[in-house]
């Protein structure tokens, strides 16, 4: 996956959640299951095919790993990966993963103060 593809993803499923937040429509199983798997899903496949484009990959199941334990992961192999320099790209992914759950939850509390 590419780095635009990983954006353009999260970009949809937050839009999604931003939908359900506005409307006030509590989410099916189903998509709180796409919302919960989703940006760490992607996350994972883009880490594997930037492992692989550098071919540093560090093991042979490194995007299962990097899926499950995301929040160890991702900055680890960030830092293995670019250095000192990859604390931006930690951040920028971990921002990616939480973006939806962040999304609904602000416009929710906004949007679901009951008036005067």
């Amino acid at each position: 996956m590419s780095w635009r593809g990983l954006i353009l993803f999260i970009a949809v499923l937050s839009l999604f959640a931003l939908g359900y937040a506005l409307t006030g429509v509590e989410a099916s199983p189903l998509a709180e299951g796409i919302f919960r798997v989703g940006p760490p899903l992607g996350a994972a496949l883009w880490v594997e095919a930037d492992a692989r484009r550098l071919r540093r990959v560090p093991c042979y199941e490194f995007g299962a790993f990097v899926f499950v334990g995301w929040l160890v992961a991702v900055p680890t192999y960030c830092f293995w990966s670019r250095g000192r320099a990859g604390w931006r790209l930690a951040v920028a992914l971990i921002g990616l993963i939480l973006a939806p759950s962040l999304v609904a939850l602000v416009f929710t509390a906004f949007f679901s103060a009951a008036g005067p």
